[in-house]
């Protein structure tokens, strides 16, 4: 009876112990697959707001340009007093673009940048350009 009791707890503890590495096996496989999707997602995530980032940053160069030449009509046409704020308001749009595009450049250097610093650098070239955009677009509304 012994030797069966024996043979029936040997049996057992392989079992369980069996059991446990099949069980520890598949947690880590699919840990390590779920890793993979999370990081590809992380990464498209962050191709698609950099690709936002540079349609607003050329949408905005453009925008500036066209100000430029709106100021130069507006001087022209009402005086420096009553273009003052456009002025003011255009400056403050390409110190926020001249920002951004540094941001930019940051991102587009060598040095190779975490997730992280991409994904912050990315949303804040987005932030300063929607700021710039409103700015003028507010102006323009009010000059017109």
């Amino acid at each position: 009876m012994d030797v069966l009791a024996g043979l029936t707890a040997a049996i057992v503890t392989l079992v369980v112990v069996g059991g446990g590495a099949v069980v520890v096996g598949f947690v880590v496989l699919f840990r390590r697959r779920g890793d993979r999707g999370i990081r590809r997602a992380t990464h498209s995530g962050i191709d698609a707001l950099r690709r936002r980032a540079g349609t607003l940053l050329v949408t905005l160069d453009d925008a500036l340009r066209d100000a430029d030449d709106e100021i130069g009509f507006a001087l022209a046409q009402f005086g420096p007093e009553r273009a003052k704020p456009y002025a003011e308001t255009l400056s403050v749009a390409r110190a926020k673009v001249a920002e951004a595009f540094r941001l930019k450049q940051a991102l587009d250097d060598a040095t190779p940048d975490s997730d992280r610093q991409q994904r912050e650098w990315t949303l804040q070239i987005i932030a300063l350009c929607e700021q710039a955009e409103a700015a003028l677009a507010g102006q323009n509304e009010a000059f017109t």
